[in-house]
This record gives structure tokens, sequence and C-alpha cells, in this order.
């Protein structure tokens, strides 16, 4: 689960084993395969899922209004950016 201001969502494993491993690393940027690594380490797993779980646990993020952004720098990969609020 993840909660914000009195309203929660339900997350899958995937889901949160993806935002636990960025929230452990904030503004720091981590590339697919890093992530199919070090997140999941799951061999089964292909890039393209972890697009799909970053686009999900982005739609939760928003739908709690939480100040922060699951961001993609190319070249970078991705991260968690807190706004000031």
């Amino acid at each position: 689960m993840v909660r914000h201001h009195g309203r929660e969502l339900a997350l899958t494993l995937l889901e949160f084993q993806l935002l636990q491993f960025l929230l452990d690393h904030p503004h720091r940027y981590f590339t697919t395969s890093r992530i199919m690594s070090h997140a999941w380490a799951d061999p089964a797993l292909f890039p393209e899922e972890v697009r799909n779980y970053v686009r999900r646990v982005r739609k939760i993020l928003a739908d709690l209004a939480i100040p922060v952004d699951l961001v993609n720098k190319p070249g970078r990969g991705y991260s968690l950016v807190f706004r000031p609020t």
C-alpha cells in the first residue's frame, strides 16, 4: 500500500519493489538494466516491462498527488525527483 494524505492505493509486488528501490536512491538515475538487476533481480523480465511498471507507478503517484516525479533522462535512466512542497 501507498498512503498519502488519508488516501491509499494498493501496489503489485513489482510496483512496490520498483518504488522502494527508487525511494532508497532518490535523485539518482538508473538504467533499465540496472533496475532489472537491482530492483527485481528477475532475469525473466524484459526491458519493456520496466517501462510498463514505471508508467503504472507514475499513475499511482499522480492519483495520490504525491509531490514526486518519476522521470526518465535519455542516456541516464529513471529517477524519483521530489518537488518542493
